[in-house]
């Protein structure tokens, strides 16, 4: 079996989707700059690569409903070859109070919805975005949890002296960012904490660090900095509006971290009954439940080995080897 994998060259889940795929079918992979929104490179990619990467392969993945995917499945659909969209999130919300989501868009909101109509197979991290997909064009998705692989045990004996974090890179204007991603939630429960620090590990703009100066700021760091760093934390604060699924959260959980999320969403289904949840901006009940969890004597050890476990590479390339083989 032959696949063309486009995907975004800054992801880092995105490079591991095209290592995990490569190591059972013959994967040509095409990376493009999405968030740098280079439509001119895209175009050229879509013209001297991809075309040329359907016309060599039985099966395309793209990750992402946008652009550059229509661009795929249409010719996917002309060369009568199959096709796959895994969906990030962004693509199928429609969040007006928080001005977020491409089905806020006019046009590209009818994108993402063709993209997904005309996909051979849909591809969602969390049954809440299945459910998202469905009410948006009322077609079942397969649910394959995204996966993250610190190195097994790289956790133990480490000294968890730096309280707690958040890792939330700016992607959005500035007022969308801190809506989604909780920023002022965040910084309201740090208020509380005089003698403990709230770090933030992410991009974020001077704006952003002027408004909440109860956060530390670590700024950006490489992926695998971002894992050697997790395990030093006693405590991950996850308070977004929505998230489709959590991949620094899942890194965390699997660092030994103890989690407190908003409840909703892919947070929800991932944390279950192994950390706390809260309401979105429910300040009041995230100090209670960051309290607790600084307090807590538990040993995550085997929480984090579990995580590790369920949420490995090879469970989710054998999910994409029963969804490939559908296909056939």
């Amino acid at each position: 079996m032959k696949i063309v994998f486009v995907g975004d060259k800054r992801s880092p889940f995105n490079l591991q989707d095209a290592e995990i795929l490569s190591k059972k079918y013959l994967v040509t992979p095409i990376f493009v700059d999405l968030l740098g929104k280079d439509y001119l490179g895209m175009f050229r990619a879509g013209i001297f690569k991809i075309i040329p990467g359907i016309l060599a392969s039985d099966v395309s993945i793209t990750w992402f409903a946008d652009y550059h995917a229509l661009f795929v499945v249409f010719f996917t659909k002309l060369f009568r070859k199959k096709s796959i969209v895994i969906v990030g999130g962004h693509e199928v919300c429609n969040m007006p109070e928080i001005n977020y989501g491409y089905q806020t868009l006019a046009f590209r909101g009818y994108v993402s919805r063709w993209i997904l109509r005309n996909t051979d197979k849909i591809v969602v991290p969390s049954d809440s975005y299945a459910q998202k997909v469905f009410f948006l064009i009322n077609r079942p998705s397969v649910v394959i949890p995204n996966t993250a692989a610190p190195n097994l045990y790289a956790f133990h004996n480490t000294e968890r002296d730096l309280g707690v974090v958040m890792v939330a890179n700016q992607y959005l204007p500035t007022k969308e960012y801190i809506l989604l991603k909780g920023i002022s939630i965040y910084n309201s429960i740090a208020s509380k904490f005089p003698d403990c620090k709230f770090y933030l590990i992410g991009n974020v703009s001077p704006e952003v660090k002027e408004e909440f100066t109860k956060i530390s700021y670590l700024d950006s760091k490489n992926h695998d900095e971002v894992l050697r760093c997790l395990p030093r934390f006693k405590v991950y604060c996850q308070l977004s509006y929505t998230e489709s699924f959590g991949v620094a959260l899942l890194e965390a959980i699997q660092s030994g971290c103890i989690p407190v999320v908003t409840n909703k969403d892919g947070m929800k289904e991932l944390v279950e009954d192994q950390g706390y949840q809260i309401p979105y901006g429910g300040v009041e009940a995230g100090v209670i439940a960051v309290k607790q969890a600084l307090e807590s004597k538990e040993n995550r050890d085997k929480i984090a080995v579990n995580y590790q476990k369920v949420y490995s590479k090879e469970n989710r390339g054998t999910n994409f080897e029963k969804l490939i083989e559908d296909l056939r």
